[in-house]
């Protein structure tokens, strides 16, 4: 399967620095209105436009062109990708996997889980990643993908009163 987001779909890193990235996503906006006033099947159809229209697949399309989009832009510039390893719960999802590994071709596409690390943990992993990092001192941040002013110590330590 191939993905062109429309030309009104783009993204870009907030200029404050915060990381946040600005979405601009008319299409799904669109949609909104009939799933929230109740036309909504157990399939997550909705009648838009006369046309059917699968939300979920739509988001999962959105997901898939976004993750691919930062990578051209953000990612392979830097070099080329022999892996991305994925976690979180949308490894559950085939149908998401297999587009992001038709998208991010030829790197492998690969999850957590053949690392030793269940998929589900990866929030945890990486709060305790970044801990340990600001318990030695070392910053954690990337200025250059956050926009941040220079590395930076992530979080704060507090310890009980003596």
């Amino acid at each position: 399967m191939k993905f062109a987001p429309s030309p009104e779909f783009h993204f870009e890193r907030a200029e404050s620095g915060s990381g946040v990235f600005v979405f601009d996503v008319k299409r799904i906006e669109l949609a909104y209105p009939h799933a929230e006033a109740g036309i909504v099947s157990p399939l997550t159809i909705v009648v838009f436009n006369q046309q059917e229209v699968d939300l979920i697949a739509t988001a999962t399309a959105l997901t898939v062109a976004t993750i691919g989009q930062a990578y051209e832009q953000w990612i392979r510039p830097q070099g080329p990708v022999k892996t991305v390893i994925l976690g979180g719960g949308g490894v559950q999802n085939a149908t998401l996997v297999r587009w992001l590994q038709e998208r991010l071709a030829p790197a492998q596409v690969t999850t957590h889980a053949v690392y030793g690390l269940p998929d589900d943990a990866k929030e945890a992993v990486a709060f305790a990643i970044l801990g340990y990092e600001t318990l030695n001192g070392r910053p954690a941040n990337m200025p250059q993908a956050t926009g941040a002013r220079g590395p930076a110590l992530l979080g704060k330590i507090a310890l009980p009163p003596p």
